[in-house]
C-alpha cells in the first residue's frame, strides 16, 4: 500500500500523511482503513461508500517474465 510506506514519515519527519481515496462499506474497505490508521496515515478524508464494493489492484512482477496485473 502506497499510503503505508508513506505513513512512516510521520515518525521520521513530524509531517503528517493522508489518504484521500473512496473504500466499501465492507470488510476489505474496513481492513484497508484499520491498516493504514495502524500505520499512522489519517483517513479522515476517505469516503466508505455503502453502494460499491472495495475494489483491488493487485501487480505482480519478476525480472525473468513480463508484469501482470489484475483488477478486482
Amino acid at each position: 500500500m502506497v499510503g503505508v510506506g508513506q505513513g512512516e514519515l510521520p515518525q521520521r519527519a513530524e509531517v503528517g500523511v493522508r489518504w484521500l481515496s473512496r473504500v466499501g462499506d465492507d470488510a476489505g474497505g474496513h481492513a484497508v482503513l484499520a491498516h493504514l490508521r495502524a500505520e499512522c496515515v489519517d483517513v479522515g478524508g476517505v469516503e466508505v461508500d455503502s453502494q460499491r464494493a472495495t475494489g483491488a489492484f493487485i501487480r505482480d512482477s519478476h525480472p525473468s517474465r513480463p508484469i501482470e496485473v489484475a483488477y478486482h
